[in-house]
């Protein structure tokens, strides 16, 4: 009977301790989800916070580039070199009690459009417009030394997501090669909605796609009219841009006309006309070259504690107002404004902002 109860003891003691473990393990696993959920919550309150502050950064952006927009004005308007700087160097360049926001804002019609690429009524794309973009290309693959860019393919292939057809050309490239890829997809065989979507066209590699994107050579605008190209802005292109409009263009050229800036406004209808002389093809398309600008990025680093939130905003002047027409966030390969740079440069921030 005494083993009796000293057995039945011993049970109640490992039951005790049994049910204390339990209990330990629940609390333990309750504080985790807890400190999960309170992590999790400022997590998003945070990001939720980065993008008012994005959302913010983007209002006082257009607000700056409007007032920019304003003086140009009359039958000589032009959006010059000197404009664009201005716009890159003041539009966001502020701190805040939480964080920062970092950014700039610059012409994208300086660019290549790659949507002039697409044909329209079943016809094939400008000839002129493709010779450019292959000798964009090329330019490109020389200047930044890549050896396994085949052009023809490239050009090819680009135009081939485009068209609304299903027969690729010659070295291009439609549904039946896309969707025997690992993992497989479908050519849109539309407009490119952002730069990034070329990064899937056949013959396009990751050293090809950054090279564009740090020479600042393409973008991805929608056409004005479908029977007419985006106009290029010669006085904000960069100097590959340059190279493309003609095959007798030097690089001396380039960077002689790279070095323009534009300011007088007596010297703009004679840097036309040079460029002009090298590249008649493409001053023969109707109101292609120009020295306006109505598209504009706007790319912003905001940091709020451990939270780096980016933004993409794709900025449309319409004559009366500076308006948003594409914007994205996520993660943005943006390198913050140097120390130096933000003591050089101080940006207003208006008290009042509409909208």
């Amino acid at each position: 009977m005494r083993g009796l109860r000293s057995s039945q003891r011993g049970i109640a003691v490992l039951t005790a301790m049994l049910v204390v473990v339990i209990a330990t393990i629940i609390a333990v696993e309750i504080a985790w989800h807890t400190a999960l959920d309170l992590r999790r919550t400022e997590n998003l309150l945070s990001w939720e916070q980065a993008r008012q502050f994005g959302l913010g950064a983007e209002t006082v952006g257009a607000q700056f580039l409007q007032e920019t927009l304003d003086e140009q004005t009359g039958d000589d308007a032009a959006f010059t070199r000197t404009d664009d700087k201005l716009c890159g160097q003041q539009a966001l360049t502020f701190t805040l009690d939480q964080g920062s926001v970092t950014g700039t804002i610059c012409d994208v019609q300086g660019r290549f459009n790659l949507n002039n690429l697409r044909p329209v009524a079943e016809q094939e794309p400008s000839e002129a417009i493709v010779a450019q973009f292959r000798r964009l290309v090329t330019a490109v693959v020389e200047e930044y030394e890549l050896s396994d860019i085949e052009v023809d393919t490239v050009v090819a292939s680009t135009i081939d997501w485009l068209d609304s057809d299903g027969t690729p050309q010659f070295n291009g490239a439609e549904e039946d090669h896309y969707t025997g890829l690992q993992p497989p997809y479908r050519p849109a065989n539309y407009y490119f909605i952002s730069t990034s979507e070329w990064r899937a066209v056949r013959g396009v590699t990751p050293e090809l796609y950054q090279a564009m994107m740090d020479c600042r050579c393409i973008t991805a605008l929608a056409p004005a009219s479908s029977r007419n190209p985006t106009p290029l802005n010669i006085l904000t292109a960069p100097c590959l841009v340059y190279r493309s409009l003609g095959d007798e263009i030097a690089d001396a050229n380039a960077e002689e006309w790279c070095s323009f800036d534009g300011s007088d406004a007596q010297e703009v209808e004679g840097f036309r006309q040079q460029i002009v002389t090298y590249a008649p093809e493409l001053a023969g398309i109707q109101g292609y070259f120009d020295t306006r600008t109505s598209h504009f990025e706007l790319r912003a680093l905001i940091t709020i504690g451990s939270t780096e939130l980016a933004m993409y905003s794709l900025l449309q002047g319409t004559g009366q107002a500076v308006i948003p027409i594409r914007r994205s966030f996520g993660v943005a390969e943006l390198a913050p404004v140097s120390d130096e740079a933000a003591d050089d440069t101080e940006t207003e921030i208006p008290e009042d902002i509409d909208g």
